[in-house]
């Protein structure tokens, strides 16, 4: 019995155990992911992509189309992105642009209008992608009202190299002139590109901010500090000797309207004008996009300005505007020579007929103060209007290793003389430099200087000197 109770009393203490005791965790059928501990890496698996890099500004910011009270700021970024500018005045606080958005369309490119600007005025501007401040700031000077007999300077600098390019020091002095505007003439560079990419590729050359390129200094001391004007020639605008019949006309055009801030255009190519204060109005002007070919025989109908005869084309637009300006200096910016003592094929001595028109409409209407500017040659020339029938000059090539591009024999007649001997020529050694014309009230002064700021050659014009319309 004793034996019966003690077997009784085991189990229910093992019933009492077994009830009690807890319940087992089942055993998970998958591995859950371990949590790492603080402080432990991430591991990202290899086929995850990086992450996208920022939108950024690649090139400017450059200042064009200035006027007395608005400007247009030009830059490009690596990928769509929303873009405006910071100015600012000594005087006056920090204001904003509008905000534009890039797109592949016009390969990134922007032109970003600053308005309500005071004249005569110093900014600073600061680019901002995406409401990020970019590195690369800029500068440029408003031009003063119409109504202000202002002194007035420009710098020309023209025929660029990037390939085989000089390393001189013309972008120093010129900078060292501190100008009211820097006019970039014709063949900005030589590699007569023809493709879309080749064409965008050029300026995006021209424009990289890198100390290595053979024009960083242009780029450093210029680009980002001056208004900037800028026509093409014909090895800019896609080929030697090239005119309105090249198949890549349409491409030049593009590509022009989406790499530089510009003045209201013509109709029919990139001719412009703008005007600096009372005493100066510029025209710029389009020789290749309206040109007929230079082998067209001579006659009335040959033209370098409107080879598609419109009745309000560029050569009405020019005469019109030289009719009317009210300006007491009147700077025609033309990329071909209008000395037709001068043998060369593009040169106005090609286009008689029409240099001719010009020159008879100016004197018939006793247009004062007009002086015809250009490049082209690789060397330096200017003329009181003795030789030309007007006041003409020539600018050197910026950083060119060449000096003239046509014979020593050929340069034709120049009153106050050439850059660039034949000595120059006949031992390959070059003539780079830059033009700068200064201008204060009835007194205008073309100086020609060389790459180390040495002046070579000089002018000074009254606007009613009786050889401005000799015939």
């Amino acid at each position: 019995m004793k034996q019966q109770f003690v077997r009784l009393c085991v189990l229910c203490a093992a019933i009492f155990l077994f009830a009690c005791a807890p319940t087992a965790t089942p055993v998970p059928t998958t591995v859950p992911t371990a949590v790492p501990t603080l402080g432990s890496p991430t591991v990202i698996p290899s086929d995850t992509p990086p992450p996208p890099a920022a939108a950024e500004m690649t090139h400017g910011p450059l200042t064009g189309a200035v006027t007395a009270t608005t400007a247009q700021v030009w830059l490009r970024t690596n990928e769509p992105a929303r873009a405006k500018i910071q100015y600012a005045s000594l005087t006056d606080a920090p204001q904003f642009s509008s905000e534009l958005e890039s797109n592949a369309d016009s390969d990134f490119t922007l032109h970003i209008p600053l308005e309500h600007l005071k004249p005569s005025t110093e900014y600073t501007i600061t680019v901002f992608v995406n409401d990020k401040a970019q590195a690369q700031t800029g500068r440029f000077k408003t031009f003063p009202d119409e109504s202000q007999a202002t002194p007035f300077k420009m710098v020309v600098l023209t025929d660029f190299a990037y390939t085989g390019a000089l390393r001189v020091r013309t972008f120093d002095f010129a900078d060292a002139e501190n100008p009211d505007l820097v006019f970039i003439g014709g063949d900005f560079d030589h590699r007569n590109p023809q493709l879309l990419p080749d064409k965008r590729q050029m300026f995006q050359d021209l424009y990289a901010d890198d100390a290595q390129s053979p024009v960083a200094d242009f780029v450093k001391l210029i680009l980002h500090r001056y208004p900037l004007a800028h026509q093409w020639d014909d090895h800019d605008y896609g080929g030697d000797n090239s005119d309105r019949t090249a198949a890549w006309r349409e491409t030049a055009l593009q590509v022009y309207k989406e790499y530089f801030p510009y003045y209201p255009l013509g109709k029919y190519g990139i001719y412009q004008s703008l005007r600096y204060g009372k005493n100066v109005e510029l025209f710029s002007l389009d020789s290749r996009s309206q040109r007929d070919p230079n082998k067209t025989p001579n006659g009335p109908d040959k033209s370098m300005l409107n080879g598609e005869h419109h009745p309000d084309g560029q050569l009405q637009w020019l005469l019109d505007g030289l009719k009317n300006s009210t300006a007491t200096w009147k700077l025609v910016m033309s990329p071909s020579a209008l000395n037709d003592t001068l043998a060369k094929g593009d040169s106005w001595a090609n286009f008689a007929d029409e240099r001719d028109t010009i020159l008879q409409f100016i004197r018939d209407n006793k247009i004062g103060g007009v002086i015809f500017i250009a490049g082209d040659l690789h060397g330096g020339g200017l003329d009181d209007g003795r030789n030309a029938g007007i006041p003409s000059v020539i600018v050197p090539g910026a950083n060119l290793p060449v000096c003239f591009s046509v014979p020593q024999p050929k340069l034709g007649e120049w009153s106050n003389g050439v850059y660039g001997s034949a000595a120059h020529v006949d031992n390959h050694v070059p003539c780079a430099g830059y033009g700068v014309i200064s201008i204060d009230g009835d007194k205008a002064r073309i100086e020609i200087k060389d790459d180390n700021g040495n002046l070579k050659l000089e002018m000074e014009l009254d606007p009613s000197a009786s050889y401005l319309t000799k015939s």
